[in-house]
C-alpha cells in the first residue's frame, strides 16, 4: 500500500475539522494508503502575539506558521527521497515533496473581490486583513502552486479561476467536488409532509438567511401552510418574534441535522458567497429539491428547474416566488428522490478520495 503523509491543522474538534471535510478525507484516503498524519498546531503560539499581529492588519500566523511548520516537516522527513503529501495550508513544500493540496478557494480570488466587488468584501471572512497583507498572500500562494505537484478544488468554478484568471498550467489543476457528512442510512422520506421549508447556516447573512426569511414572509401570504425552520446559529439571528410558521432550532449536531432534513420538503439558502456547500448536496441526497444563487458552485450542484430553482439576486419576490414553485412541484420532488443513490455516490469522501488517488504520483 502507497505511503501519504496526510497535512492538516485539525483545530479543537477533529469531527468537525473545516466542517467535516479533513476527516471525511482522512477516512476515505485510509482505504488506499498508508496514511501517515503531520498535525498543525496553531497552539504553538502564545495567543496574545495572535491577537497583535490581527490588530496590526498582519495577518493571523499564515505566513508565520507555515514557515515553522515547513522546517518541522522538512527535518522530520529528511531522509525520505520522495514523499507524498496532501495537505490544506500551504506547508509543506520543497525538493522531494510532491505536494497536493485541496482547497474551496484561494487568495488570489478573495483579492480579487476586494479590488472588484467590494459589496461583497463582509462576506469574504476576511476580518480586519489589508488589502496589503493578501497582496503578500497572494504572492505566497501563487510561489506554493508553482512548487506544488498538484491542486484539488472543491469547486469547478475555483480550477477555472485558477486556470484562466492566476495562470496556473490546467494539468495542474483538478477538481474533484466533496462529500456530504451525514449518514444516507438515516434517510427517510416518509416524514415530509410538503409545506416544511429548510434553512441551514451558522453565519446566517452570508447565506442569506435575511433573504429567506423576508421571502417567507411574503410567501405565507399566498401559501400560509408553509413552515420555515432555521438551524444553525447560536442565537436567534430573526428579531421578530411573531412570524407565524418560522422555527429557531439552533446550532445542530449532525444527527438532529438529519431529522431536519428527513422532515422537511425543499431547502433554501441563497447564500451571497458560497465557495462550495455541502449542504445543498446533503439536502439533494435526502429528498429536498434546492433554492439557492447561480453563482458559484451552487450552479454545478443545483440544475435549475430539474432539482431546485437558482436565483440572480437579493430581490425577495424572485426568491418567494422559487420557494413556493418548489413548495408546488412535485414532479422535481420526485425527481430529487429518484436520483438518491447518485447524490450518495458522487457526493462521498469515498469518490472525492478516488479523483484524488487518480492523481497522486
Amino acid at each position: 500500500m502507497k505511503k501519504l503523509v496526510f497535512v492538516a491543522n485539525w483545530g479543537n474538534k477533529e469531527e468537525k475539522a473545516w466542517s467535516g471535510t479533513m476527516p471525511g478525507v482522512h477516512a476515505a484516503l485510509k482505504k488506499m494508503y498508508d496514511i501517515e498524519r503531520f498535525d498543525i498546531r496553531l497552539k504553538v503560539f502564545p495567543l496574545i502575539i495572535l491577537r497583535i499581529l490581527e490588530k496590526l492588519k498582519l495577518g493571523r500566523f499564515d505566513m508565520t506558521y507555515m514557515k515553522y511548520y515547513n522546517k518541522k516537516f522538512q527535518k522530520a522527513y529528511k531522509d525520505c527521497e520522495t514523499i507524498n503529501v496532501l495537505q490544506f495550508d500551504e506547508c509543506p513544500n520543497g525538493e522531494g515533496i510532491n505536494s497536493y493540496i485541496y482547497q474551496d478557494l484561494s487568495v488570489g480570488f478573495l483579492l480579487d473581490q476586494y479590488n472588484n466587488n467590494p459589496e461583497l468584501i463582509p462576506y469574504l471572512g476576511l476580518g480586519n486583513l489589508s488589502k496589503k497583507y493578501l497582496v503578500k498572500r497572494q504572492k505566497q500562494q501563487l510561489e506554493f502552486y508553482d512548487k506544488a505537484a498538484g491542486i484539488f478544488t472543491m469547486g469547478k468554478w475555483l480550477a477555472d479561476y485558477l486556470v484562466t484568471k492566476e495562470n496556473i498550467p490546467k494539468d495542474k489543476v483538478f477538481n474533484v467536488g466533496g462529500g456530504i457528512n451525514l449518514d444516507p442510512k438515516m434517510i427517510d422520506y416518509s416524514k415530509k409532509t410538503g409545506n416544511r421549508i429548510l434553512f441551514v447556516g451558522r453565519d446566517f447573512e452570508r447565506k442569506g438567511g435575511d433573504l429567506v426569511v423576508e421571502a417567507f414572509k411574503k410567501l405565507k401570504k399566498v401559501n400560509s401552510d408553509a413552515e420555515l425552520y432555521i438551524a444553525g446559529p447560536t442565537v436567534n439571528p430573526v428579531k421578530e418574534n411573531d412570524i407565524d410558521g418560522l422555527f429557531f432550532m439552533g446550532e445542530r449536531t449532525y444527527e438532529q441535522l438529519t431529522e431536519l432534513y428527513n422532515m422537511c420538503d425543499v431547502f433554501c439558502m441563497p447564500s451571497r458567497f458560497e465557495a462550495y456547500g455541502l449542504v445543498f448536496a446533503e439536502a439533494l441526497a435526502f429528498g429536498l429539491p434546492c433554492v439557492a444563487r447561480n453563482a458559484y458552485a451552487m450552479k454545478e450542484i443545483i440544475k435549475d428547474g430539474e432539482t431546485g430553482y437558482l436565483i440572480n439576486s437579493d430581490d425577495t419576490d424572485e426568491l418567494a416566488d422559487k420557494m413556493l414553485k418548489a413548495l408546488q412541484d412535485t414532479k422535481m420532488m420526485q425527481h430529487v428522490k429518484e436520483m438518491k443513490e447518485w447524490y450518495i455516490e458522487e457526493y462521498s469522501w469515498d469518490k472525492v478520495a478516488k479523483r484524488m488517488a487518480d492523481v497522486v504520483k
